[in-house]
């Protein structure tokens, strides 16, 4: 502010006028952009200097090609501003800048910023644990399911409902790549372990068995039992790891499925645990208690009992021994085609042998594209230090919950694709001794979420 003199019509007065925040300017520049090049979603930082005028009142709107980046706030005396914010995706900018204040103060010169793609950290998320399987013992002491050479078990693993609406997340697991030839780096393939991977969707990888010599599944030990689930058999995959490629804190890519390498197996390592095993009615071998230690592992460690609870839900006659499929309303057990197939289980009369029957079960995909009764469960995980940083700072927030990976098992169009998938059953009918006095005829259906045969008493 300040004041003249002035003679009006004779007299003198003193007239007070206002002169507005030093209304003349120097020129000024974008002086500074750091980092230049920057990265995408990388914060920016632009100083701007030169000028005489008020800093106090001054403030510089930053534009990225026209878009709006960031406001300077005043720098109390010095006739530097500065601001930062962040540039989502590649390219070529021109970054200029406006003065707020309504004194047309020059703006400073526009400024090129170029912004590189952000690059894809690459890890492995590693759960503790991924079931795999499901095996369903037939009736009889003597019974046998062979699942021939070339049948298909397994199931669709969903891991991309782990994580939160905020971070984008797709799969790119290459089809039919086998899912233990998959190494890190530094590793080698020499051996085939007869499971493989198959991209589902953008969001889902099928993991299948493929019997490739055939494997034979027994009953009970007493056939006064006649269909007991606690000889039913869960496959556990006991090393996996989930190779991620995470870029900045909005994408999330699943590669596919490895095996974890400080396994000292060297391979798939697969645990069989009948339900007995698993809530605790039958004993587990040493050796194989052994594996369930993972002593290899120092982060997560062994399997304990919340994972054999957890493990035990893929089996839903385990945890509800009422569980009825013809009145479930999930549809995780169809009839095969679409065939009500019976078959007898009735006593031999006293002093007769064990008669053994033979009968064949089939399913194709052109009558069984049924989507039904998932099995979802949540496991401890970890992560390998290549992702420590990145993940935690971006995936990590975004998942569901912090300390816990989910799987959801579903239906897999890959176990139930080509050719048709069929199973021999032989049947040794219960003697008169055994004592068994349970429904004389069994149905045979198919377990919709990992693609075996299951057995069920008809009332």
């Amino acid at each position: 502010m300040g004041t003249f003199n002035r003679q009006v019509g004779g007299r003198a007065a003193w007239i007070t006028v206002l002169i507005a925040g030093n209304a003349w300017a120097n020129s000024t520049v974008i002086s500074t952009v750091t980092p230049s090049p920057a990265t995408a979603t990388q914060p920016v930082s632009v100083y701007i200097t030169g000028g005489t005028e008020d800093q106090y009142h001054t403030y510089f709107s930053i534009y990225a090609n026209g878009k709006a980046l960031c406001t300077t706030a005043p720098s109390n005396g010095t006739p530097i501003w500065n601001c930062s914010g962040s540039i989502a995706s590649a390219g070529t900018y021109s970054l200029t800048a406006v003065c707020s204040n309504s004194n047309s103060f020059s703006p400073p010169t526009p400024r090129a910023l170029t912004v590189n793609a952000l690059p894809a950290v690459t890890g492995y998320i590693r759960p503790k644990y991924q079931v795999v399987g499901v095996y369903y013992a037939p009736p009889g002491a003597k019974s046998t399911v062979t699942y021939s050479n070339g049948f298909l078990s397994g199931t669709k693993a969903m891991v991309t409902n782990s994580f939160g609406t905020s971070i984008a997340v797709s799969v790119t697991a290459q089809a039919g790549l086998n899912l233990f030839g998959i190494f890190e780096a530094g590793e080698s393939n020499t051996t085939s372990y007869g499971w493989d991977q198959q991209e589902n969707s953008s969001s889902t990888i099928s993991i299948v068995e493929n019997q490739a010599t055939g494997s034979v599944w027994p009953g009970p030990t007493s056939s006064a039992l006649g269909v007991d689930h606690i000889y039913d058999t869960i496959a556990i995959l006991l090393n996996p790891e989930i190779s991620v490629s995470v870029i900045g804190g909005t994408s999330l890519t699943i590669n596919g499925y490895f095996f974890d390498p400080r396994d000292p197996a060297d391979g798939p390592d697969i645990a069989y645990l009948t339900v007995g095993q698993l809530n605790g009615t039958q004993t587990i071998d040493t050796a194989t208690r052994a594996a369930l230690n993972r002593t290899w592992d120092s982060s997560l460690g062994a399997l304990h009992v919340a994972d054999f609870a957890a493990i035990v839900t893929a089996d839903p006659f385990a945890t509800n021994p009422g569980f009825d499929p013809q009145t479930d309303t999930t549809n995780r057990y169809v009839f095969p085609n679409g065939v009500d197939q019976i078959f007898s289980y009735q006593p031999e009369p006293q002093g007769a042998g064990s008669a053994a029957q033979t009968y064949t079960s089939s399913y194709n995909a052109t009558k069984d594209l049924v989507h039904g009764g998932p099995n979802k469960y949540s496991v401890g995980f970890s992560i390998d230090a290549t992702l420590s940083a990145s993940f935690f700072a971006t995936a990590l927030g975004n998942l569901k919950a912090s300390t816990t990976f989910t799987y959801t098992n579903t239906w897999s169009n890959t176990v139930t694709s080509g050719t048709s998938q069929s199973a021999n059953f032989t049947i040794f009918r219960p003697l008169y001794t055994d004592g068994y006095t349970g429904p004389i005829n069994m149905q045979v259906w198919k377990d919709n979420v990992y693609g075996t045969f299951m057995f069920y008493p008809v009332p």
